[in-house]
């Protein structure tokens, strides 16, 4: 099954990349409205095709006689090849790989007619501006506290806990906790990121005033008491380094906000009847 797989995406590479503008070819070449410059077995190959894939692989470069000659004959095996392949694989490839090609130019009819039909004006300087100004943080602006814990731990401290807490909050009063000698079941210990803190601590840290310290603070089986000691700012990048980032997240949100109002026209518009 793996295997059988592998040959249908290949198929499907090659015609995708090869033969968009093509279906299934076994249309004769007097069907076709353009003057074939080949014809494969019945199956015409037009100016519109060979432009195409001149454009796919040459873009707006120059294409000489002979580069032109090598488009024109890898068109021609690539129909050969395909025409063989279709008579070649068994069904079931055939219709899967039926529904791949009309999903992708289902695909492709999408973003053409998405991009024949957008109203949204392109994203402004002033739009880049706003969107940094309301998302600091997005682009490293943080604010940077500097905190002391006093803690003291219930279980070993071989004390109530309205006797710990007395403890603890005759040490909280002390000016300079470092110079202390604590007992064995209390310890002194800085923090510089508000994440490792649990949620109640963190509470209390935002709660407590810049050189403020904190009343005591029972959690578990630990009793702490916090002492803001300073804050500091780390300013975003500059806007001029992420104004390209943020210029594509507009354009990305833009584009979703046209592609969903254009599909609930479309929608509206359908008879739509659902078995499922």
């Amino acid at each position: 099954m793996a295997r059988k797989n592998l040959s249908l995406w290949l198929v499907l590479t090659y015609f995708v990349a090869v033969f968009v503008s093509c279906s299934r070819n076994d249309s004769p070449a007097e069907a076709t409205q353009e003057e074939p410059w080949a014809i494969v077995n019945g199956s015409a190959l037009t100016e519109p095709e060979l432009q195409f894939a001149r454009n796919r692989f040459f873009g707006d470069q120059f294409v000489d006689a002979r580069a032109d000659q090598k488009i024109r004959d890898s068109l021609i095996a690539s129909r050969a090849l395909s025409q063989r392949a279709e008579k070649a694989l068994s069904e079931e490839i055939l219709a899967e790989l039926d529904i791949a090609v009309r999903a992708y130019r289902e695909e492709r009819l999408i973003a053409a007619y998405i991009e024949a039909n957008r109203t949204v004006e392109p994203v402004s300087a002033q739009m880049v501006a706003e969107y940094y100004q309301q998302h600091l943080a997005e682009f490293g602006e943080a604010t940077i506290r500097r905190v002391e814990v006093l803690e003291a731990d219930i279980a070993s401290a071989g004390l109530t806990q309205a006797e710990l807490s007395k403890k603890v909050f005759e040490y909280s009063k002390i000016s300079d906790w470092s110079a202390q000698v604590l007992p064995d079941y209390m310890k002194i210990y800085e923090i510089n990121s508000m994440a490792t803190l649990s949620p109640k601590l963190k509470s209390v840290v935002e709660g407590t005033a810049i050189g403020s310290r904190s009343p005591l603070v029972i959690e578990e089986h630990r009793i702490s008491v916090i002492h803001v000691v300073s804050e500091s700012k780390i300013p975003a990048q500059p806007l001029s380094n992420v104004s390209v980032e943020i210029r594509k997240r507009l354009a990305a949100a833009q584009l979703k906000k046209e592609i969903k109002s254009l599909t609930e026209e479309a929608l509206s518009e359908s008879d739509v009847i659902k078995k499922f």
